[in-house]
């Protein structure tokens, strides 16, 4: 007899951004982010935890989220350039 329940949970989209990540963004303060995000999930409960859609967080534009270079990034031959 299995021990997995009849359904399972996950969830679906992104999980909130830390501030403390989006302040002082670096590769080791997105892994820890990330397993904040597993470590949650885990704790109340979640059978199949995920990221949160944090591998598309770009360290180097925190402001962004890293949406514009995710989306551009695939298009080619084009440039996205950030200024205040």
């Amino acid at each position: 007899m299995s021990t997995q329940p009849p359904i399972q949970t996950t969830t679906v989209g992104s999980y909130p951004i830390p501030d403390w990540l989006q302040a002082l963004p670096s590769e080791q303060a997105l892994v820890d982010a990330t397993r904040v995000v597993f470590d949650t999930q885990r704790q109340v409960g979640i059978d199949l935890p995920t990221d949160g859609e944090l591998y598309r967080f770009d360290i180097n534009h925190p402001d962004t989220n890293g949406m514009i270079e995710y989306f551009v990034r695939p298009m080619g031959g084009t440039r996205a350039e950030f200024g205040r």
